[in-house]
């Protein structure tokens, strides 16, 4: 109950963990809290190794450290254990411990050690161990007191991580500075000689280290290894390494090297620690290289297309994406992927004499599912061509270059021919008459059940029939469109036109739907009906016509026809022109508008001029009453004409 006290004495006095300072610190403080295990539980060890027959050299043996991690004896776990994490706080530590001694004593262990630098400050005093140094022997006595009167008492620091190297934040009289530490070298492992770290390599490649710890008397009993590398990849023994890189922490004097790369060069140092910190690391033992040869790189696989995109030309570009193969080791860093595609047609004859190839970097890279993917775009691809894709793995550096296995894939997009058509293809009204053209709307419907919609396009195409008076500029028009839906705009006024959409697929070896055609007749100038158009200020700038009378011309149903089907039947009007020749001069035609009393829907249609004019209009519907308004066109005017009713038959 009283260490359980003290424990939580100390926890409010120091409050939350400071950050570590250094990476080779923060190394160094967990290899000391694990070492302080050790030394408090080596009793143990040796009555579980008594027990046991650990130790002995027929069976496999265990080290203190990794005895300790397997739960060789339970205590020595729980002290080790937060000497193994990181926590940003004292009070993460201490949750995470579920109220047990041993783990909370090493929770306060880390975070003492966290905020002092190994060693012990000297004896306060007024004079810095420097300045003692250039006056010992000459004046100290005046130097001591001449720095007495000038002290100014500001503190150079508030902990050791604020003073520079090994220097340590230490109390001198009145204020704090930063002085070098006292060392009890007695209290530390010895070095680890460099001449009694080596490498040995087997037959099979497989390399190990070990190393004779140096004796000591005086020093803790326990014992731990912290082994840091540098490697670098070149032919011969490079000049320069990379940055120091810890790989393990062990009480043991012997590591197996699995993760050693054929083709690198390799160096190691060892620093032995205890619970009271350690001398440093050894100098950096010679240079060492597996024997072996680097493997070639692991080939690609799971190549899968990802996206297509449709570009200008009617051509597509394919995303590919793979990885590699995992059970293939790989030594020397992946430069890049060679891709090679080669067009062929369905029957596999060759189109293009010529291979075209690309160069991916092993930087265009993506990750998902816990799988490296490489990406690239094929460009430029022909619909409907049957393509050899082949991907090369190389690796290397500089001039040195090793190549995987080739791996074959193919892709044919879409992977069969069109089959459908465009259907309902349908104007909507009102027509918007500006700048004396008319413009609307046209929409369709379309279905490609064998690839995306995205590898399709429309040809749009509108051509003029007849008009009533001039015709427009341009009789023939054609457009390629994406969507299915199209703004026909500068239509002539009062013209018919054929209007076709198709579906497009390919470029150069494409294929068509089969043209869906409906007639658009445009209405005239000034026509008074808002459901079918609409007239902007100013759409209509031809010139006025004097003294024109508006003829009301009578209609007259001639006859009704019966057509096929059951419930409906077609109706055939005869109306005549002025006999006026002169007036007869003035009318171009006429536009017919229809309707019936039970649908809201209207019908329109053009009529060339005839002194006897005819118009048959299907299909309607029996037993129903129609309105006709019939109007005639001149100079692209609509005039006010007559208006009938009739009734077709049972």
């Amino acid at each position: 109950m009283l260490v359980l006290s003290s424990v939580v004495l100390v926890l409010v006095l120091y409050g939350t963990v400071h950050a570590l300072k250094t990476t080779e610190h923060q190394a160094l403080i967990g290899t000391r809290c694990s070492a302080r295990c050790l030394e408090r539980h080596d009793d143990e060890f040796e009555q579980s190794s008594a027990d046991q027959n650990v130790w002995d050299s027929s069976e496999i043996r265990l080290s203190k450290y990794e005895d300790c991690l397997t739960l060789g004896t339970l205590k020595c776990f729980q002290c080790i254990n937060p000497c193994l994490r990181s926590f940003t706080s004292m009070n993460q530590c201490m949750m995470f411990c579920h109220d047990s001694l041993e783990c909370m004593m090493s929770c306060v262990f880390l975070k003492e050690m966290s905020e002092r630098k190994m060693g012990y400050c000297p004896a306060a005093s007024t004079i810095s161990y420097t300045d003692y140094q250039e006056n010992v022997g000459h004046g100290l006595v005046e130097y001591l007191r001449n720095t007495s009167a000038q002290m100014s008492c500001s503190n150079e620091c508030q902990s050791d991580f604020q003073c520079k190297t090994n220097l340590k934040c230490c109390r001198s009289v009145c204020q704090n500075i930063c002085r070098h530490p006292l060392n009890r070298k007695a209290w530390l492992p010895p070095l680890v000689a460099t001449s009694d770290i080596r490498v040995l390599e087997n037959r099979n490649g497989l390399a190990m280290l070990r190393w004779t710890p140096g004796i000591s008397t005086t020093a803790a009993k326990s014992v731990m290894f912290v082994v840091e590398e540098q490697y670098y990849l070149s032919k011969g023994i490079p000049k320069r390494w990379r940055n120091w890189n810890i790989v393990a922490q062990t009480s043991d004097t012997t590591m197996q090297l699995h993760h050693l790369r054929r083709g690198y060069w390799y160096r190691f140092r060892i620093a032995a620690v205890n619970l009271n910190g350690t001398k440093g690391f050894t100098v950096a033992q010679q240079p060492f290289r597996l024997s072996a040869k680097p493997r070639i790189p692991p080939p690609a696989r799971n190549i899968e297309q990802v996206s297509i995109r449709i570009v200008r030309g009617m051509r597509l570009n394919l995303q590919l994406r793979w990885k590699l193969e995992k059970d293939v080791p790989n030594d020397l860093p992946i430069k890049g992927f060679h891709i090679r595609f080669s067009e062929t047609s369905p029957s596999g004859h060759p189109i293009r004499h010529k291979t075209r190839q690309k160069f991916v970097r092993a930087t265009h890279r993506i990750y998902s599912g816990g799988d490296t993917w490489w990406l690239t775009w094929v460009r430029n691809l022909r619909f409907y061509n049957h393509y050899n894709i082949s991907i090369v793995t190389a690796s290397g550096w500089k001039n040195y270059t090793l190549f995987s296995r080739r791996t074959y894939t193919s892709a044919t997009y879409p992977h069969q021919a069109p089959t459908q058509n465009p259907r309902n293809v349908l104007i909507h009204p009102p027509f918007t008459i500006k700048n004396n053209t008319v413009q609307t709307n046209l929409t369709w419907q379309f279905t490609y059940s064998e690839a995306a919609m995205a590898t399709v396009k429309f040809m749009i195409e509108w051509t003029v029939d007849f008009c009533l008076g001039e015709y427009p500029v341009s009789p023939f028009n054609q457009e390629l469109v994406s969507k299915t839906a199209f703004l026909l705009v500068d239509l002539g006024l009062a013209c018919r036109y054929l209007v076709s959409v198709q579906a497009m697929y390919g470029s150069l070896r494409h294929q068509w739907s089969t043209p869906v055609k409906i007639i658009i007749d445009t209405p005239p100038c000034v026509l008074q009906q808002e459901w079918l158009v609409t007239n902007l200020p100013g759409s209509c700038t031809f010139p006025k016509m004097e003294n024109f009378e508006v003829l009301r011309i009578p209609v007259t149903v001639v006859e009704t026809n019966s057509v096929n089907e059951v419930d409906k039947t077609s109706g055939k009007l005869t109306w005549e022109g002025n006999t006026d020749g002169f007036m007869n001069l003035l009318v171009d035609g006429y536009f017919v508008t229809y309707s019936s009393d039970k649908s809201a829907a209207k019908k329109w249609q053009l009529v060339e001029f005839n002194m006897t004019s005819t118009l048959t209009i299907s299909p309607l519907l029996r037993n129903v009453t129609y309105t006709v308004e019939l109007f005639q066109v001149s100079r692209k005017f609509a005039c006010s004409a007559s208006v009938t009713k009739f009734t077709t038959r049972i």
